[in-house]
């Protein structure tokens, strides 16, 4: 579904990626892991389109992705829960779920059915919702948006244990519904157990992929994630 050929790039002449390869192919959860600093955001903000990359190619579905903008990426079928959330502060639950919804099955009903949570403040504000609850808004905006691939930077990040037990819940049960993910977590025992491959960066580039049953013992998980 999505594939990353050595892919390279950054933010101006600061380059951060320099040889960034994975796939993933159709219902299939990939954990991109790697310490901090070593390209997962700035991979996930190449694969949007924000940034441009400088080598390499991106395709998804069989077409190249590589130089559009990102509206023309995400309407494509790529949604994305950016790292920090990114709610509307201004809009209420409702319209921040309607704000770029496309047509599909994944509607307010069905986001209020993954999370009962949004149904009872559908009626206030970004701004005026915990943190755990402006993370559920934002899973269920790109939700709304009826993507085929759902890119997940830091989801957990941040809250509640009980708050990320529900997140991870609600991951499983897109992961059944054959949903593909793409995540960024820093919490391994829920990755490893929800996860079917992972892939590990080191410097911008791409060290080692493989199954989970691969990566539970894997000599590149404690060299390069420093267990």
């Amino acid at each position: 579904m999505l594939t990353l050929s050595h892919v390279a790039g950054g933010y101006g002449d600061t380059q951060i990626l320099f040889d960034v390869t994975l796939i993933i192919a159709p219902g299939e959860v990939v954990a991109l892991l790697g310490r901090n600093g070593m390209g997962k955001t700035t991979t996930i903000r190449t694969i949007m389109g924000q940034l441009p990359p400088t080598a390499g190619a991106i395709t998804f579905d069989g077409a190249d992705i590589t130089r559009l903008p990102s509206h023309r990426i995400a309407r494509r079928g790529i949604g994305w829960v950016p790292e920090g959330r990114q709610i509307f502060p201004t809009l209420s639950v409702a319209e921040n779920l309607v704000a770029t919804a496309r047509p599909g099955a994944w509607d307010a009903t069905a986001v209020h059915a993954l999370f009962p949570r949004l149904h009872e403040r559908r009626h206030h504000l970004g701004r005026q919702l915990s943190g755990g609850e402006q993370q559920m808004l934002a899973i269920g905006r790109a939700l709304c948006t009826n993507p085929r691939l759902l890119i997940l930077d830091e989801a957990t990040e941040g809250l509640a244990p009980l708050i990320r037990q529900e997140i991870w819940a609600c991951i499983e049960r897109l992961k059944v519904q054959g949903l593909a993910i793409l995540l960024i977590d820093k919490t391994l025992a829920a990755i490893e157990k929800i996860a079917d491959r992972h892939v590990i960066l080191d410097n911008g580039a791409t060290v080692w992929t493989g199954t989970s049953a691969a990566f539970a013992h894997a000599p590149e998980r404690a060299r390069y994630l420093h267990l």
